[in-house]
């Protein structure tokens, strides 16, 4: 997604880092410009902790201000329980949906299914470029 760009000091280890803004009112503020861009952001947290509100706010930003697609893969809630739980604050899921601009996936992972290896793993999260 590519919104506004910031060149923020990192404080932490003295160089700037270019940062995108999410969009999210107070998220921008405190990771001093947004996330990183060109970088992989990990968002971990026990259950309810607002997880999958951020990265809808993140994409559904990037589609209304800045004229981005976006996909969602989840892995518990169905695509309607998505679009019920982000309707209370003012999203129309499935609009943006009709129109082109989101694809959500409900991807079901059965407990059964066997657990790739540790190699395996990192195979899959390599960088492909």
């Amino acid at each position: 997604m590519r919104a506004p760009q910031m060149n923020m000091p990192d404080h932490s280890i003295g160089t700037s880092l270019s940062k995108t803004a999410t969009g999210i009112e107070g998220l921008d503020e405190i990771t001093n410009g947004g996330l990183p861009t060109g970088r992989t952001t990990l968002v971990c947290g026990s259950a309810g902790t607002g997880k999958t509100v951020l990265g809808m706010e993140f994409l559904i930003h990037g589609i209304l201000d800045h004229g981005e697609n976006g996909v969602f893969m989840a892995f518990e809630e169905t695509e309607t329980e998505l679009a019920q739980n982000v309707a209370s604050f003012g999203y129309e899921l499935e609009q943006l949906q009709r129109e082109g601009k989101l694809s959500l996936d409900h991807v079901v992972i059965e407990r059964n299914e066997r657990r790739a290896s540790r190699a395996e793993s990192h195979a899959l999260l390599r960088p492909t470029h």
